[in-house]
């Protein structure tokens, strides 16, 4: 197998790679990692509303962000729960991690999930990026993955997986 840089940009690299006799394109992408933040007496976990350009809507999403280059993906989780809602964890737990799109990107999502985060009232939210933050029951959750409300792939999984978690099965 071999690999050729044919873009380099900010955030992502496109190669070509051949392997056997084919040639596939591919996007070299960084690796990102995501937060359930779960309040354990109210059953309420964390969403961000916020505008994604390339599909031309708002969606739901529980806090996530792009890895920084030799950054550990739980650093990340909480850099990017602070950064997108104002709150910080004591606490990071892995919940796996997984291949958003293996067929074109090297892309991989790392999942984490916090309990009882913590509102640090002295850090202002970037409200350029972020739309809105809210708080939504965890049951209430799954049932808007159910009816479309939510769409964002990572944030299905990270709370399917968190859901059965703490669901025991």
């Amino acid at each position: 197998m071999s690999t050729e840089i044919k873009f380099r940009g900010k955030v992502i690299d496109i190669a070509w790679e051949k392997y056997v006799n084919k040639t596939y394109e591919a996007i070299i992408h960084p690796g990102a990692a995501a937060v359930v933040a779960y309040f354990t007496k109210s059953e309420e976990i964390i969403l961000v509303k916020q505008y994604r350009t390339v599909v031309k809507k708002s969606l739901l999403e529980i806090p996530a962000g792009r890895l920084e280059k030799h950054e550990p993906p739980n650093v990340c989780a909480q850099r990017e729960l602070l950064e997108e809602t104002g709150y910080t964890a004591n606490n990071i737990n892995p919940l796996g991690y997984f291949f958003p799109t293996p067929g074109i990107s090297t892309e991989i999502i790392h999942l984490f999930y916090t309990l009882d985060p913590i509102l640090n009232s002295n850090y202002t939210i970037d409200y350029d990026e972020i739309e809105e933050v809210i708080k939504v029951k965890i049951d209430k959750s799954i049932e808007m993955i159910l009816n479309g409300d939510i769409t964002d792939s990572k944030t299905i999984i990270g709370i399917l997986k968190f859901f059965f978690k703490i669901k025991g099965t």
